[in-house]
């Protein structure tokens, strides 16, 4: 039993280092494949940026923290949040190109402001 109980108390550890990497990674991100997806200047440069971080390997990030940060539930939940940023990064700039031009045309036409058109048409268009 005390195996069972041992194991239920990793995988809930597990789980909160995940989620907790993956929130803070979102909070960073998502606002980057927003920019990149919204100015044609910056794209090259954010992309180029996060296709880096995509090839860096998962022990190489621990590697480099441990020595910083040591080892814990800290030291994982950075390497995890750099291991996320950069296919969300890319994964949201591809959101926001693929959004019809004909919607967004349509709702510059209504007189929606940058945040309205953000907040009621391209947030759900870019979502799926």
């Amino acid at each position: 039993m005390s195996g069972q109980a041992d194991l239920l108390g990793h995988v809930a550890t597990h789980l909160d280092m995940v989620a907790t990497a993956l929130a803070i990674a979102l909070l960073i991100a998502v606002p980057l494949g927003t920019l990149s997806g919204h100015n044609g200047r910056l794209r090259p440069a954010i992309l180029s940026i996060f296709n880096v971080g995509r090839v860096i390997p998962s022990l190489a990030v621990l590697a480099l923290a441990q020595p910083l940060l040591g080892v814990g539930f800290k030291t994982a939940v950075v390497a995890i949040t750099l291991l996320a940023i950069p296919p969300i990064v890319i994964n949201t700039d591809l959101a926001f190109r693929g959004i019809p031009t004909g919607a967004i045309d349509a709702a510059q036409g209504m007189g929606m402001t940058f945040w309205q058109r953000l907040a009621r048409v391209e947030w759900p268009l870019a979502i799926p």
